[in-house]
């Protein structure tokens, strides 16, 4: 978990991907229920379909969270400019966020926007961050790896 989060304040402070993330979530939520329902209809791909709803289901609630812990971090930040744990970051920002989508016309559309900010930032840290660091230890293993070098007599 404090990996995961740091990963994910890692990611917003470098190059303030909020609109990267924002179109990467967009394009998860309504490509992978068109995939989902494609490998479904084929009998080989029905496993693999099934497994690709449920964590798709997965997800669009653990984007509500990431993107109450990206608010969190952002509240207590910016905000206040203390530095507390991860944990009650996420608990607050949570918090915040799920107060602010009881509000009858605003909670919709942040809803709107926290869903696929979330579902983005999941598939970034998922998919982009761990092919970076693994193309990061293959350069490093690389330049470990040093040539034995003979000398001719």
């Amino acid at each position: 978990f404090p990996r995961v989060c740091d990963n994910t304040i890692s990611n917003y402070y470098e190059s303030k991907n909020y609109l990267k993330n924002f179109g990467i979530g967009l394009l998860v939520l309504f490509c992978v229920p068109i995939i989902c329902i494609l490998l479904l209809i084929s009998s080989i791909g029905l496993s693999l379909g099934l497994i690709l709803g449920v964590l798709y289901a997965v997800s669009i609630y653990l984007a509500f969270i990431v993107s109450g812990f990206i608010l969190g971090d952002l509240i207590i930040t910016k905000l206040f400019k203390q530095n507390i744990s991860n944990i009650l970051v996420g608990f607050i920002g949570i918090i915040v966020l799920q107060l602010l989508m009881i509000v009858p016309y605003i909670g919709s559309i942040i809803g709107i926007i926290a869903l696929p900010l979330g579902l983005g930032t999941i598939f970034s840290l998922v998919f982009i961050d761990g092919r970076k660091k693994d193309k990061d230890t293959k350069i490093i293993e690389a330049k470990t790896i040093k040539n034995p070098k003979t000398k001719k007599n």
